[in-house]
């Protein structure tokens, strides 16, 4: 009978490992297999088992895809039972003595071979006799969380695992009954250089606006909506300046882009004489019913002072009677990021 040793560590709350309902036969996560941090995983080992004088582990060709799979499998299950109910064992070409170490949350080779080293369980495992070879599983979700595999067994290696980078993946995970999860290659990952938005500024409605991005590589070419996702975390409430988020559905890439949503711009209806001088009356704008009004007898509006009125009307007073003034007005509210204005209004020009 094989005699299996399973060491599970977290460095995080473990639900936050649960990210899929359970009523589904499959769940599909995307992501990368990292066979560059698996080597480097595989060689920290041997650098511990050699300070405690024992025999180096092959880092196994079919142990180490197994155990890539596994991590992908953490994504939806963090324990040593699988998705679909089974014991870990299954996963692998376990032969004699085998054991399986599990960790996520660390960001490199040297941060979780620091946290398994210093746990007695996992250190057991890294530092057994018998054991000769080693399968290590690294999985990145786009999300930025990292899982990670050590999957140790007796028994002779076929094959050494040559692998190198990343291989970016649909990992298609059995949750219920006999298939087996699988993982299909992506051949041509498109990488997100620069995110934009067509329009960054928005008139207030009382609704949400209806942003849209433009996603492009480092040949200026747009990307297929595929490979990214887009969310706006925050509810529109208001106006203020609201954040957009672009995730590479397979990289670790996390991109945010900024629009504002402004009061509308007012329109003067009408100026006209009133007892102190002439009255500018304009129309109202969804909000709090905050305007700024300049007028001058300068059409550049330079030296003019900036009137704060709340309401729909001012008087203007000691005008110079004959004389051509020039008069306009703007929205504005208080905002996340303070005052936020509407474009000032069409000029409206009238004789004193």
């Amino acid at each position: 009978m094989k005699k299996i040793i399973c060491v599970l560590l977290t460095f995080f709350i473990l639900s936050s490992a649960a990210h899929f309902s359970t009523s589904a036969k499959t769940r599909v996560v995307k992501g990368g297999f990292n066979y560059s941090y698996a080597k480097k995983v595989h060689k920290i080992i041997n650098k511990h088992r050699s300070r405690a004088g024992l025999k180096a582990l092959k880092l196994d060709d079919k142990l180490t895809d197994e155990a890539m799979l596994r991590a992908a499998e953490l994504r939806v299950r963090y324990s040593h039972t699988r998705p679909n109910g089974k014991f870990c064992g299954t996963a692998y070409s376990w032969s004699q003595t085998a054991g399986e170490n599990i960790s996520y949350g660390a960001f490199s080779p040297e941060e979780v071979m620091k946290g398994w080293i210093k746990s007695s369980g996992h250190r057991e495992n890294i530092l057994r006799k018998d054991y000769t070879r080693v399968g290590v599983g690294c999985f990145l979700d786009s999300g930025g969380q990292v899982y990670w595999v050590q999957a140790f067994s007796a028994g002779k290696t076929s094959k050494i695992c040559k692998d190198n980078g990343t291989k970016y993946v649909d990992v298609k995970i059995s949750a219920k009954g006999k298939a087996k999860s699988h993982a299909k290659t992506i051949r041509d990952v498109c990488k997100i250089k620069s995110v934009k938005l067509k329009k960054t500024k928005f008139i207030y409605s009382g609704s949400a606006p209806k942003y849209s991005v433009i996603v492009k590589d480092a040949k200026g070419r747009s990307i297929p909506k595929k490979y990214y996702k887009v969310s706006c975390p925050e509810k529109v409430r208001g106006v203020g300046e609201y954040n957009v988020c672009v995730n590479s559905v397979y990289t670790q890439q996390e991109f945010t882009v900024k629009f504002r949503v402004v009061p509308r711009t007012p329109t003067i209806s009408s100026v006209t004489a009133s007892a102190y001088g002439y009255k500018a009356s304009w129309g109202s704008v969804p909000g709090n019913g905050n305007f700024e009004l300049e007028y001058c007898d300068k059409k550049s509006f330079s030296g003019c002072k900036v009137m704060v009125v709340k309401g729909q009307s001012f008087e203007m007073s000691s005008l110079v009677k004959g004389r051509e003034y020039y008069v306009r007005v703007r929205a504005y509210d208080v905002g996340d990021i303070g005052c936020v204005y509407s474009d000032w209004s069409k000029v409206y020009t009238f004789t004193a």
